[in-house]
């Protein structure tokens, strides 16, 4: 929905206008006249050529037809290098924590709850939010709902219908069932990694929003119901026994879960989840210090578009010690991703 394209010469980078979404065909029009554009004012030809490692985005559909040097690029590796060049760091390995709703990922899998080691060349994923199934693909976006009712399905198993809370009574019992039986026969199912989901998924369960109308709706709405006075959050476990590392929120869930049942004022469940995942940061933070030594922190990605999560998250990392990184003049969305593209290309080419 926010697709740029960059390119870089010399010393500098350019970056186009905003594009929109590439899913529309007056778009990608748009986008390849912007781009032929661009190379007629500045006079140049494509040497290497970076693009999305989604197979199925236009964009990177695109980039393979053109004639150049080809470098697929991982979304979350991009995302942390525009953050990185946008505070001018120079080449060295540093923690990048990336939050967003898809990224492709080197698994096949949707990525978006990522914790990675960066530099401009190269990244390794050292931890991730736990996989959950993905209903439908696209229309698990749309309908949060899903993502609701498969965190729960997830956590409590197949009796979650038997919750009592206003959102377990509002599913389609017959509805549900097809989908169970789609999870547990893999038909049409992606397992993701996304933070953003996760938004979606407490937004629904909370009973603030089941059904979007624009891209972030559910959890810009979970965002706003937040008592900024209130400083609790909720259990969650980081499983090491191997890497990368999993973060496990079963037991938030439990405990969102337990507060409605207890009538426990939405303000509150929405600070304690916020707080929840500022702490998880700083926690698996934490364990990437004691380990390998680093002490600076990129936060990047759409989820960090929510200035309470950010905010906090600063401030916690400061607390602990850490230096950390936000965006200052690139888009932390995906408005940014073809910086950060520009400069891993460059990189893996010098």
């Amino acid at each position: 929905l926010k697709n740029t394209f960059s390119f870089g010469f010399e010393n500098k980078i350019y970056t186009s206008q905003h594009i929109g979404d590439l899913e529309n065909y007056e778009n990608m029009e748009f986008l390849e006249r912007a781009l032929n554009h661009f190379k007629n004012i500045f006079n140049f030809e494509s040497q290497i050529i970076c693009y999305d490692l989604h197979p199925d985005y236009f964009s990177s559909k695109y980039a393979q037809s053109l004639n150049g040097k080809k470098i697929g690029i991982q979304h979350h590796h991009a995302h942390i290098s525009s953050c990185m060049i946008d505070n001018l760091l120079e080449n060295r390995k540093i923690i990048g924590v990336a939050f967003d709703g898809t990224g492709y990922g080197t698994d096949g899998k949707i990525w978006g709850g990522e914790f990675l080691i960066c530099d401009y060349e190269n990244f390794e994923r050292i931890a991730h939010l736990e996989y959950i199934p993905l209903i439908g693909g696209e229309m698990a976006i749309k309908e949060v709902w899903r993502m609701g009712a498969v965190y729960l399905f997830h956590t409590f198993g197949e009796d979650f219908l038997d919750i009592d809370i206003e959102f377990t009574s509002k599913i389609d019992r017959k509805k549900w069932k097809m989908f169970e039986n789609m999870v547990k026969k893999k038909i049409n199912v992606h397992y993701t990694s996304s933070m953003g989901r996760l938004f979606d998924a407490v937004s629904s369960i909370c009973g603030i929003r089941n059904v979007i109308s624009y891209e972030g709706q559910a959890a810009i709405e979970l965002e706003m119901k937040i008592d900024e006075n209130f400083d609790g959050f909720y259990k969650f476990e980081i499983y090491k026994s191997k890497k990368p590392y999993v973060v496990s929120v079963k037991k938030m869930i439990r405990g969102i879960v337990d507060d409605i049942k207890n009538g426990k004022d939405i303000g509150k469940i929405s600070a304690k989840f916020h707080n929840t995942i500022s702490k998880i940061i700083v926690e698996v933070c934490k364990i990437i210090r004691d380990e390998k030594g680093l002490n600076e922190v990129a936060l990047s990605g759409g989820v960090f578009q929510n200035i309470h999560l950010l905010e906090k998250t600063c401030r916690d990392l400061q607390k602990e010690g850490f230096i950390y990184y936000t965006h200052k003049s690139i888009p932390p969305n995906d408005g940014g991703i073809s910086v950060g593209q520009v400069i891993i290309g460059g990189f893996k080419c010098v």
